[in-house]
């Protein structure tokens, strides 16, 4: 839950396409499309979202301190609904995934989960359950 990590992968791996461009927040007016998140919060607590329209969005929470930007990507919405994809690799295996839905953009602790697991069918015969 240390979001310090990445401006510094970010740094190390600029442009990758699975990274969003990060970088430590100096306290300045936070530009459009960009994410305000403190360094130790988690489950979407303090979050400042500045959409490239010009809107905020906000979430309350205990954490407070030095922060990171991080671009917007926006979710989409579905249904009423913003789904979001987490994705578990180790090394170069896809071995899990779930999918977070909130009511708001900023993806909170009571969002609903639907966890995944990826069955792989060993060379023997035998399967292989991945959770």
């Amino acid at each position: 839950s240390n979001k310090g990590i990445l401006p510094l992968l970010w740094e190390r791996h600029r442009g990758h396409p699975n990274l969003l461009a990060a970088e430590f927040d100096d306290g300045s007016a936070l530009p459009k499309g960009w994410v305000r998140k403190p360094l130790f919060s988690r489950e979407g607590a303090n979050i400042a979202m500045h959409m490239a329209d010009g809107s905020w969005q906000e979430s309350e929470g205990p954490y407070a301190g030095p922060a990171i930007r991080q671009a917007l990507h926006p979710l989409p919405r579905m249904e009423g609904g913003y789904p979001l994809i987490g994705s578990w690799v180790i090394g170069d295996r896809a071995c899990g995934m779930g999918i977070r839905e909130d009511d708001s953009a900023i993806t909170r602790d009571s969002a609903r989960f639907v966890p995944h697991a990826i069955i792989d069918a060993a060379p023997t015969g035998s399967t292989r359950i991945y959770v």
